[in-house]
């Protein structure tokens, strides 16, 4: 296998350079397992910032096959993702909490659709209530 990025290095590197290498790492592509556990992850650093406000998170494997989807690129594999939970979990859940929807005590499910992202927010003591952003 590192015969296949011999030639790669031969034109990146210079001698003096290739000759410090210990040893070449190839990367492969990320599978769908691997991209899941990535937005698995950073909904987990969600709710672990919410869980300080004392609002719970829990997102269902929709919404984590819908971040999984829309956050990878063949090219860039899972470096999108981030910027897509940004946008589209943090930021709204932020501006929730802005507008008093998420008190202490309220937990949001999140789930997704062919609309997208959806976020279920249940006060302490009251059901659910859908709000989409």
């Amino acid at each position: 296998a590192a015969a296949d990025v011999g030639p790669a290095v031969a034109r990146a590197f210079a001698p003096e350079f290739r000759n410090r290498l210990d040893a070449v790492v190839r990367f492969e592509p990320l599978g769908p397992d691997s991209v899941l556990a990535v937005a698995g992850r950073l909904l987990e650093e969600v709710a672990e910032a919410l869980q300080a406000q004392g609002v719970a998170l829990k997102a269902d494997v929709r919404a984590r096959r819908w971040l999984a989807r829309e956050g990878h690129d063949p090219a860039l594999g899972a470096r999108p993702m981030e910027r897509v939970v940004r946008a589209r979990v943090r930021e709204p859940l932020a501006e929730m909490l802005l507008a008093g929807e998420l008190e202490p005590g309220a937990a949001v499910r999140l789930s997704a659709n062919r609309a997208g992202l959806q976020f279920r927010v249940a006060a302490a003591g009251r059901p659910a209530a859908a709000a989409l952003h």
